[in-house]
């Protein structure tokens, strides 16, 4: 699956941006907290860092178009995704699976 995601801010994280490469799907968890309050429905974990692949319902769809938003306003390392993107990987991804960040 390809989707258009907001991912981390070079200045951000535990390691700056969001690590590129070849992972795996670590665990899936629901309705998740984050620092600073903000909440999302799918979080699926795929690195050690705990970044992951979550919705982000407090962006506007036009920031996950902007090829460069993550520059200014980028995710803390995840990958920021709309709902109905990350609601389609919760559904056939497993533990385990294979999972590649590139740019």
């Amino acid at each position: 699956m390809e989707a258009d995601v907001v991912t981390g801010h070079p200045n951000k994280g535990t390691t700056p941006g969001t690590n590129l490469g070849a992972t795996q799907v670590y665990a899936k968890s629901y309705d998740v907290s984050f620092d600073g309050g903000k909440k999302s429905k799918y979080f699926i974990l795929f690195n050690w860092d705990t970044e992951g692949f979550h919705d982000a319902n407090w962006r506007e769809d036009w920031e996950f178009d902007d090829k460069t938003r993550y520059i200014f306003a980028g995710s803390n390392g995840c990958c920021n995704m709309k709902l109905e993107d990350v609601m389609i990987i919760d559904e056939y991804s497993y533990i385990g699976m294979p999972v590649l960040c590139h740019k």
